[in-house]
């Protein structure tokens, strides 16, 4: 039930998460890797949660080029850092995730004025859903979290890849 068997279900294509995790940081290795792939539709790129915003800012444009120099014309998506339920109690996270957020959104702000296309940034927002019952620790998604991802995401990838809407 991640959100990528959900999209791989619904858009009838192949979707592959590689399952970086807490690894899944800027670093020009973890570029290198999804550059290697030899057919590929699209990028989503969704690394907020495990970057600080210092690695935001110095990695988020060199690891955009590593992809776009091995595949040109495919699109990237860009995905905003969740909102975590937290955020309402813990001060530190309340000022700092946002702060990241624009930082990684400054990142496409500026890629987009360079002249890139095929360039998407999703919003990504809270996860909890409607219910709140969107992650078991208020990070991790629980199945209905990755059905809330999936539902986000989908309209970008259909319009990214120029798939007919559902």
């Amino acid at each position: 039930m991640t959100q990528t068997s959900i999209l791989q279900r619904r858009l009838g294509i192949e979707c592959v998460n590689l399952g970086i995790s807490g690894n899944g940081k800027l670093y020009p290795e973890n570029a290198r890797v999804l550059a290697a792939a030899d057919d590929v539709a699209c990028y989503v790129i969704d690394p907020l949660m495990n970057c600080t915003k210092e690695m935001v800012d110095t990695l988020a444009i060199p690891f955009m080029r590593v992809l776009r120099e091995a595949h040109p014309n495919v699109p990237i998506i860009m995905v905003e850092g969740q909102v975590q339920p937290q955020q309402k109690y813990d001060k530190h996270l309340r000022e700092y995730n946002p702060v990241r957020s624009q930082i990684w959104k400054s990142k496409y702000d500026q890629l987009k004025k360079e002249g890139w296309k095929n360039l998407y940034f999703m919003t990504e927002g809270d996860f909890d859903g409607p219910n709140k019952e969107g992650t078991v620790d208020g990070a991790h998604l629980t199945d209905l979290g990755f059905w809330d991802y999936a539902m986000k995401i989908e309209p970008y990838i259909r319009k990214a890849l120029k798939m007919k809407k559902k």
